[in-house]
């Protein structure tokens, strides 16, 4: 895996401090049973079309974790990750749940995709990111749909955006 990460350093190369970071963290959680795969909340900010996007997918081939992807740009409310309330005809479990349950692995990689694009603020889609990217308060999250309190403290969350001050700063707080 190491040797995967030197080779995509050389192709993204803007990307070295992620990779250090994948790299130390690989390496710390070699020493421990059981070897789950572990990283902070990270966000990539940059310019448009500088490959965050694109680095993001190919470290998830790296990892060998599933890989989720929801596009901020297109989400308009926080139904859409939280699910519904259940006494809504329409309603259905969120993209956050039910990523856990198609994946393999308790550490998927979810990928919020330009977070800085949130199209609707009135219906607050990244609310749930408050407790979601605090390991303690993601042990117990409730999508409103089931109703059940479910671990998503495994999860790996990586972000991108252009624009990071256009993102709250208690969410960008909690990313590295």
């Amino acid at each position: 895996i190491f040797k995967k990460l030197d080779d995509l350093a050389k192709s993204f190369a803007n990307f070295s401090e992620v990779i250090d970071l994948c790299k130390t963290r690989l390496t710390l959680f070699n020493l421990v049973s059981p070897k789950i795969i572990s990283l902070p909340p990270i966000l990539l900010t940059g310019s448009p079309g500088v490959g965050k996007t694109r680095f993001l997918k190919e470290l998830a081939k790296i990892l060998d974790t599933e890989f989720f992807s929801l596009d901020f740009s297109t989400t308009s409310s926080a139904f859409i990750l939280n699910g519904g309330a259940s006494t809504w005809a329409d309603s259905k479990p969120g993209f956050i749940s039910e990523s856990i349950r198609q994946s393999r692995y308790v550490n998927p990689i979810i990928l919020l995709d330009e977070i800085d694009k949130v199209g609707n603020k009135n219906y607050d889609p990244i609310g749930c990111f408050y407790s979601l990217l605090e390991p303690h308060t993601a042990s117990s999250f409730k999508d409103e749909y089931l109703e059940i309190e479910m671990n998503m403290s495994k999860i790996i969350w990586l972000a991108t955006a252009n624009y990071p001050e256009l993102i709250p700063a208690p969410i960008r707080s909690r990313m590295t």
